[in-house]
């Protein structure tokens, strides 16, 4: 996935084009679990999930500073979503030109 410009927010991370996020029905609260291969070209690179109700946050995310394609993900449990069907979408953010990944992988599960 890329996230190609200079950021310090999240932003949607795509994969060929195409945003990564799982569409699901939830209740209020759901356990999340990502993983991907980033690098963080010297500096950082961060990765999280967020939904229409909670934004992606430095709580809950994995972040790179190497130089090299490293892997790192979380697991942890999502709260104050609204209940019903809940789109989670893998974002990132970087402060350097050309956050880079691949190897993504995103689970959710319904908790109640």
């Amino acid at each position: 996935c890329i996230r190609d410009s200079f950021t310090t927010s999240y932003a949607d991370m795509t994969v060929g084009g195409v945003a990564t996020s799982v569409t699901l029905v939830t209740g209020t609260t759901a356990l999340v679990s990502y993983a991907a291969r980033i690098n963080g070209n010297g500096n950082f690179a961060c990765i999280s999930v967020k939904t229409g109700t909670v934004a992606a946050s430095d709580n809950w995310s994995a972040f790179n500073q190497a130089g090299a394609y490293i892997t790192v993900g979380r697991t942890f449990v999502m709260t104050g979503l609204t209940a019903g069907t809940n789109t989670f979408t893998f974002q990132g953010k970087n402060n350097v030109a050309g956050q880079n990944c691949d190897h993504i992988t995103l689970s959710v599960n319904g908790i109640a």
